[in-house]
């Protein structure tokens, strides 16, 4: 995953984990979602070795995963058939309504990352 980004795609997502496992609003979602929803966002993404890779790619990763949680779907990424959040789909106005705050706060973004 990581042999041309030098370790942007392993830091971020070690990085998403720690803020959804910390939020209250995310706290529904598993390593097992984040990773489905990470593996679509990484398909589609490019530029991860740029000095600036972590840091827009947590905002694009946050803006896509609002987008997934709206739509009330993160399809499993080997059989999309399967819908990864269809056992949580009642907290799903809670976790885009986390997103939404992550993605307009940075102190809050701040705050997940250093406690």
């Amino acid at each position: 995953m990581d042999r041309d980004d030098h370790g942007c795609r392993h830091e971020l997502l070690r990085i998403l984990k720690t803020i959804i496992k910390r939020d209250y609003l995310l706290r529904f979602l598993t390593s097992f979602h984040v990773k489905h929803a990470f593996l679509h966002y990484i398909k589609t993404s490019r530029n991860w070795s740029g000095e600036n890779a972590v840091g827009e790619h947590f905002l694009g990763f946050m803006r896509a995963l609002q987008a997934m949680l709206v739509r009330e779907s993160i399809p499993h990424f080997w059989d999309p058939q399967f819908n990864v959040i269809e056992d949580i789909k009642q907290y799903v106005c809670l976790m885009v309504y986390g997103c939404a705050i992550i993605l307009n706060n940075e102190q809050v973004r701040n705050t997940l990352l250093s406690t």
